[in-house]
């Protein structure tokens, strides 16, 4: 099963972003007072091509191109990254999350 479910995962090709819990690239979709960020649905470490053939399979801690200067846009300290805290849980707990898919590219 892991074996079918790792295939399966190594064939979506998507665009879409964390809405629950507001996701620091999405924030501002759900009115904190975060910088806009029109392209929150592609953080997908710069493409394909720039992921494996120019950072070596090597991905920003938060979605970011791996080669940019640190911090990442996405990063603590980054353009978006400014320290919002969009929810609150404890420890251990279990919490509800939501992803919203905005593009599905379909792969043959």
């Amino acid at each position: 099963m892991l074996v079918l479910m790792g295939y399966a995962m190594g064939t979506v090709n998507a665009h879409g972003f964390m809405s629950s819990p507001a996701a620091r690239n999405s924030a501002w979709r759900f009115g904190f007072d975060t910088t806009p960020n029109y392209n929150d649905n592609e953080l997908f470490c710069g493409g394909r091509e720039v992921l494996h053939n120019k950072n070596g399979g090597h991905c920003g801690v938060c979605g970011d191109e791996w080669s940019l200067p640190q911090p990442r846009p996405h990063e603590r300290g980054g353009e978006f990254g400014r320290g919002i805290i969009t929810a609150n849980y404890n420890q251990g707990q279990v919490i509800p999350v939501t992803i919203q898919l905005s593009a599905n590219h379909k792969v043959s």
